[in-house]
């Protein structure tokens, strides 16, 4: 199992990205530890957008791949509805991805422990 997500950032900006553990990967991003983003220290972020789930990490690769070519509007509009994630990106379509019917609260962000 392995899982496609995105992050709603500072700037409101959106980040995409994958893993096998998305709890764990979720408090990296948070931590702003050594195995945090780039991206997700400088703009961290605010509140989990979007989440599937899918068989292994290479699909789910193709999702962020797929994903991460849409332009910014087109992000915003599958994180408002992320069961249509083959509607916005048909190369997905014979892969299994389930999107989450609840999304996970976001670890405390940027605060010292």
């Amino acid at each position: 199992m392995a899982f496609l997500y995105m992050l709603e950032c500072e700037g409101n900006t959106l980040y995409t990205g994958i893993a096998k553990d998305f709890e764990r990967r979720l408090r990296d991003h948070c931590e702003k530890g050594p195995k945090c983003a780039k991206y997700t220290r400088s703009h961290p972020p605010r509140r989990v957008a979007a989440l599937w789930e899918v068989a292994d990490l290479n699909d789910a690769a193709k999702g962020e791949y797929a994903v991460k070519r849409l332009r910014p509007e087109k992000k915003r509009r599958l994180a408002a509805d992320p069961e249509k994630l083959v509607v916005f990106c048909p190369a997905l379509a014979g892969i299994p991805f389930t999107a989450a019917a609840r999304l996970p609260e976001l670890p405390q962000c940027g605060e010292e422990k």
